[in-house]
């Protein structure tokens, strides 16, 4: 999503302000099984990459993982809002080089980087009701104008790259694909495979792994559809308690302000900002 940790400080905040979600430290984004028959089974099924704040394991691990796995088909499952876009990139390139024929489905959603990495399978299924996302890579930085520059520059060169993975597996310009990215365009199953990101709409999704991560955070996009930022009740609240204030209440949205500030604090002083 980002080529640095914001995210996952962005979803500390949210998972604080809702009270029921907090965050788990150095827990994996992903998990790997054997199937019967000569298949494995990987789940990516949260944020992508490690960030300090938010915990998780690098992509060193998950590739070292996967290049453990000998079965003849790999099943990887998506069901994230993406993460660090280098990681990401890691883990796709070790995707295609896998001997595996690989076959990605698209469980729940597959947003930023998380689209990119399921293209990597050899064809890719999304479930019904699925979604997928496309949109520019962003970062959040301090600094001098050279810095920001700096940044704008390898944003761009991100964002280039990221068009013609689309471009390769749908077709089209690459420049088409850019466009659609700047929109921040969202799929619907159908959607997906009109657009050549998907080849077909799969049976329902697998259940074998829960989701991991708060809904609430994909309301940092623009465009997101409203039923994807809902987090799911294991319980009812109590009579006597108020409901928790939705993600974007200016409550919430102050925390999160708060967390950046605190995010630019931190990075004067270790002499990361001017």
């Amino acid at each position: 999503m980002e080529p640095t940790g914001v995210l996952g400080v962005l979803a500390g905040a949210l998972n604080v302000a809702g009270n029921d979600a907090p965050p788990h430290p150095q827990r994996p984004w992903y998990s790997v099984r054997n199937l019967a028959q000569g298949e494995a089974e990987i789940f990516i099924y949260d944020f992508i990459g490690f960030d300090p704040f938010f915990g998780g394991v690098g992509a060193a691990d998950f590739v070292r993982e996967l290049r453990a796995i000998n079965a003849p088909k790999i099943l990887l499952r998506i069901n994230s809002p993406g993460g660090d876009i280098t990681e990401a990139v890691a883990i796709r390139t070790a995707l295609k080089e896998h001997p595996a024929e690989i076959e990605t489905h698209i469980d729940g959603i597959a947003a930023s980087s998380a689209s990119w990495v399921g293209l990597a399978g050899d064809s890719v299924l999304i479930a019904p009701h699925a979604t997928m996302m496309i949109h520019e890579p962003w970062n959040i930085v301090a600094g001098d104008a050279e810095t920001m520059r700096k940044v704008a520059e390898e944003l761009d060169l991100f964002g280039g790259e990221i068009a013609e993975m689309y471009q390769e597996k749908a077709g089209g310009a690459a420049d088409d694909w850019r466009a659609k990215m700047r929109e921040e365009t969202w799929f619907t199953d159908q959607e997906a495979v009109d657009a050549g990101l998907a080849d077909e709409i799969a049976g329902q999704p697998a259940d074998a792994a829960a989701n991991r991560y708060d809904p609430a955070i994909l309301t940092l996009f623009r465009n997101t559809p409203p039923h994807l930022t809902q987090r799911p009740q294991t319980q009812p609240p109590a009579s006597n308690d108020d409901p928790p204030p939705p993600a974007d209440s200016p409550a919430n949205l102050e925390l999160v302000r708060a967390v950046l500030d605190y995010q630019r604090d931190e990075s004067r002083r270790l002499g990361v900002a001017v």
